[in-house]
């Protein structure tokens, strides 16, 4: 609702405002191609279009400069990306952490996004099964406070969303908040999944999110939850 958001073409509901960008090219250039040479990941805020212009232009400016293999270089958000950008986004081999909630929230046909982006624009937030297909790696989290730390309703939203190109496989969605949350921050070997030599972080479900009809996934329940092989939550003690 604050129209921030650098985008390449006006908000749909405020004519005259495109967002806005903190920094310039060259700045955001020098930035990240001296943080890529001393071998840092890199994470950038990038809603908007625009926003993902810049820094995707700097992240390819310095990997041309200086080419890295499995760099992880990251664009928070990420909400409204072009089709180009997408493909881009793929042959750079950049990461992309996600909120599939907001799509639950404010992603529907008539609402909030719309308001501010048009239908047009609309159809291409967040799009899941295009970032899936392409191999891009994404993870899922909430942003919170912005929404309630809950990566069931992530899980729900990913593979119930409104539109076609939004919706991904249970699998698919279980993987963003577990594995690919653990490997965009190279945390493969120690989380994401359950292998023996890894933290022993588990949750108990109430159902099986791979045998409940897709529109209940989100009335799922966590039982338990164990933190480094420690009962840190249980109903029947809470």
């Amino acid at each position: 609702e604050t129209h921030t958001g650098a985008m390449l073409e006006p908000y749909s509901d405020d004519p005259k405002n495109s967002g806005m960008l903190y920094f310039t090219q060259e700045a955001m250039n020098d930035f990240v191609l001296n943080a890529h040479r001393k071998g840092l990941q890199i994470a950038v805020h990038c809603e908007g279009d625009a926003a993902i212009e810049q820094v995707l232009s700097a992240y390819e400016n310095a990997l041309t400069a200086f080419p890295r293999n499995d760099h992880r270089h990251r664009i928070e958000h990420c909400e409204v990306p072009t089709a180009e950008q997408v493909c881009r986004i793929a042959k750079a081999g950049v990461a992309l952490g996600m909120q599939p909630a907001f799509i639950h929230h404010w992603g529907q046909p008539g609402g909030k996004y719309e308001t501010l982006l048009g239908k047009g624009r609309l159809a291409r937030c967040h799009p899941y099964r295009r970032l899936v297909d392409l191999g891009i790696l994404f993870a899922g989290g909430s942003d919170s406070f912005v929404t309630p730390i809950d990566p069931i309703l992530g899980i729900h939203a990913l593979v119930n969303a409104s539109f076609e190109n939004q919706r991904i496989s249970v699998k698919e969605a279980l993987k963003a908040f577990t594995i690919n949350a653990a490997r965009i921050a190279f945390e493969e070997n120690a989380k994401g999944t359950i292998e023996a030599g890894k933290n022993a972080d588990l949750v108990v479900l109430s159902n099986d999110p791979f045998k409940v009809e897709p529109s209940k996934i989100r009335d799922i329940k966590v039982l338990m939850t164990i933190v480094g092989g420690n009962l840190a939550y249980d109903t029947d003690q809470a």
